[in-house]
Protein backbone atom coordinates (compact mmCIF):
# COMPACT_ATOMS: atom_id res chain seq x y z
CA UNK A 1 0.00 0.00 0.00
CA UNK A 2 3.03 2.08 0.80
CA UNK A 3 4.39 1.75 -2.47
CA UNK A 4 0.61 2.55 -4.05
CA UNK A 5 0.70 5.94 -2.76
CA UNK A 6 3.92 6.87 -2.85
CA UNK A 7 4.02 6.09 -6.86
CA UNK A 8 0.44 7.75 -7.08
CA UNK A 9 1.78 11.34 -5.42
CA UNK A 10 3.95 11.49 -7.54
CA UNK A 11 2.30 12.72 -10.17
CA UNK A 12 0.51 15.79 -8.11
CA UNK A 13 1.40 18.49 -9.53
CA UNK A 14 2.95 21.24 -7.85
CA UNK A 15 1.23 24.55 -8.64
CA UNK A 16 -2.24 22.32 -7.26
CA UNK A 17 -0.73 24.32 -4.12
CA UNK A 18 -2.59 27.48 -5.82
CA UNK A 19 -5.28 24.99 -6.49
CA UNK A 20 -5.64 24.79 -2.80
CA UNK A 21 -4.54 28.44 -1.75
CA UNK A 22 -7.85 29.20 -3.94
CA UNK A 23 -10.59 27.03 -3.31
CA UNK A 24 -9.84 27.53 0.27
CA UNK A 25 -9.49 31.55 0.22
CA UNK A 26 -12.76 31.23 -2.16
CA UNK A 27 -15.05 29.37 1.09
CA UNK A 28 -13.69 31.88 3.37
CA UNK A 29 -14.78 35.07 0.99
CA UNK A 30 -18.15 33.36 0.13
CA UNK A 31 -18.33 32.92 4.25
CA UNK A 32 -17.81 36.24 4.82
CA UNK A 33 -20.01 37.49 1.69
CA UNK A 34 -23.02 34.99 2.32
CA UNK A 35 -23.05 33.78 6.42
CA UNK A 36 -23.69 30.43 6.20
CA UNK A 37 -22.34 28.85 9.86
CA UNK A 38 -19.13 28.13 8.36
CA UNK A 39 -20.17 25.69 5.90
CA UNK A 40 -18.56 27.38 3.09
CA UNK A 41 -15.20 28.20 4.90
CA UNK A 42 -15.40 25.03 6.35
CA UNK A 43 -16.15 23.10 2.94
CA UNK A 44 -13.38 25.41 1.07
CA UNK A 45 -10.63 24.56 3.41
CA UNK A 46 -11.37 20.73 3.96
CA UNK A 47 -10.93 20.25 0.08
CA UNK A 48 -7.71 22.51 -0.05
CA UNK A 49 -6.27 20.05 2.84
CA UNK A 50 -6.96 17.31 1.15
CA UNK A 51 -4.89 18.60 -1.95
CA UNK A 52 -2.17 20.22 0.28
CA UNK A 53 -2.33 16.65 1.74
CA UNK A 54 -1.49 14.79 -1.35
CA UNK A 55 1.59 17.57 -2.14
CA UNK A 56 2.18 17.21 1.57
CA UNK A 57 2.90 13.42 0.62
CA UNK A 58 4.22 14.25 -2.54
CA UNK A 59 7.13 16.46 -0.98
CA UNK A 60 8.23 14.40 2.31
CA UNK A 61 8.53 10.86 -0.01
CA UNK A 62 9.83 12.66 -2.88
CA UNK A 63 11.77 15.41 -1.22
CA UNK A 64 13.99 15.68 -4.51
CA UNK A 65 11.22 16.71 -6.45
CA UNK A 66 10.38 19.45 -3.72
CA UNK A 67 14.05 20.53 -4.33
CA UNK A 68 14.27 20.39 -8.23
CA UNK A 69 10.65 22.32 -8.25
CA UNK A 70 12.41 25.35 -5.98
CA UNK A 71 15.23 25.28 -8.38
CA UNK A 72 12.89 25.80 -11.76
CA UNK A 73 12.35 29.62 -12.39
CA UNK A 74 8.54 29.52 -12.83
CA UNK A 75 7.46 26.06 -10.60
CA UNK A 76 10.26 27.57 -7.91
CA UNK A 77 7.47 30.62 -7.75
CA UNK A 78 4.48 29.15 -7.25
CA UNK A 79 5.54 26.54 -4.62
CA UNK A 80 5.31 28.71 -1.48
CA UNK A 81 1.19 29.00 -2.50
CA UNK A 82 1.19 25.38 -0.86
CA UNK A 83 2.26 27.10 2.51
CA UNK A 84 -0.30 30.32 1.48
CA UNK A 85 -2.89 27.69 1.24
CA UNK A 86 -1.84 26.25 4.57
CA UNK A 87 -2.35 29.48 6.34
CA UNK A 88 -5.63 29.74 4.87
CA UNK A 89 -6.83 26.69 6.38
CA UNK A 90 -5.45 27.32 10.08
CA UNK A 91 -8.23 30.12 9.97
CA UNK A 92 -10.79 27.22 9.62
CA UNK A 93 -8.83 24.61 11.72
CA UNK A 94 -8.69 27.82 14.29
CA UNK A 95 -12.33 27.85 14.58
CA UNK A 96 -12.29 24.39 16.39
CA UNK A 97 -9.21 23.89 18.03
CA UNK A 98 -7.23 27.74 18.26
CA UNK A 99 -3.80 25.96 19.73
CA UNK A 100 -3.98 23.42 16.53
CA UNK A 101 -5.32 26.28 14.21
CA UNK A 102 -1.52 28.69 15.28
CA UNK A 103 0.35 25.88 15.48
CA UNK A 104 -0.48 25.00 11.51
CA UNK A 105 -0.33 28.92 11.22
CA UNK A 106 2.97 29.00 12.53
CA UNK A 107 4.66 26.31 10.64
CA UNK A 108 2.99 27.19 7.07
CA UNK A 109 4.28 31.10 8.13
CA UNK A 110 7.95 29.46 9.03
CA UNK A 111 7.40 27.42 6.03
CA UNK A 112 6.88 30.24 3.55
CA UNK A 113 9.44 32.09 4.63
CA UNK A 114 12.02 28.94 3.61
CA UNK A 115 9.92 28.92 0.18
CA UNK A 116 10.99 32.59 -0.12
CA UNK A 117 14.85 32.51 1.08
CA UNK A 118 15.11 29.80 -1.78
CA UNK A 119 13.29 31.40 -3.84
CA UNK A 120 15.89 34.26 -3.43
CA UNK A 121 18.80 32.01 -3.43
CA UNK A 122 18.21 30.07 -6.98
CA UNK A 123 16.77 33.26 -8.78
CA UNK A 124 19.99 35.73 -7.68
CA UNK A 125 22.35 32.96 -8.01
CA UNK A 126 20.62 31.87 -11.54
CA UNK A 127 19.17 35.02 -12.50
CA UNK A 128 18.20 35.66 -16.65
CA UNK A 129 16.07 38.13 -17.48
CA UNK A 130 14.02 35.59 -20.01
CA UNK A 131 13.08 33.36 -17.19
CA UNK A 132 11.39 36.34 -15.17
CA UNK A 133 7.29 35.73 -15.35
CA UNK A 134 4.44 37.72 -13.15
CA UNK A 135 4.66 34.53 -10.60
CA UNK A 136 7.77 35.74 -9.36
CA UNK A 137 5.42 38.33 -7.16
CA UNK A 138 4.29 35.11 -5.32
CA UNK A 139 6.88 35.14 -3.25
CA UNK A 140 7.69 37.59 -1.59
CA UNK A 141 3.94 39.39 -1.61
CA UNK A 142 2.37 35.92 -0.47
CA UNK A 143 3.59 36.32 2.79
CA UNK A 144 0.74 39.08 3.21
CA UNK A 145 -1.82 35.95 3.39
CA UNK A 146 -0.02 35.05 7.23
CA UNK A 147 -1.85 38.33 7.97
CA UNK A 148 -5.02 38.16 6.86
CA UNK A 149 -5.13 34.17 8.16
CA UNK A 150 -3.75 35.54 11.44
CA UNK A 151 -6.00 34.10 14.49
CA UNK A 152 -5.57 37.40 16.78
CA UNK A 153 -3.69 35.69 19.41
CA UNK A 154 -1.38 38.21 21.42
CA UNK A 155 1.95 35.63 21.53
CA UNK A 156 2.13 35.60 17.61
CA UNK A 157 1.21 39.29 16.92
CA UNK A 158 4.90 40.35 16.83
CA UNK A 159 5.38 37.69 13.59
CA UNK A 160 1.84 39.16 11.67
CA UNK A 161 3.06 42.31 11.64
CA UNK A 162 6.07 41.26 10.93
CA UNK A 163 4.72 39.88 7.67
CA UNK A 164 3.16 43.48 6.65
Amino acid sequence: MFKCIKAKVITAPTPMGGLALGIASLGWAWENMFNVNGAAQYTGAAIASVLLLILGLKFLLHPQLLKADLAHPVVGSVVPTFAMATLVVSNSLGHFNSLAGDVLWVGAFLLHLGFLLSFILHRVGEFKIEHMVPSWFVPPVGIIVADVAFSGNPALLFLAQGAL
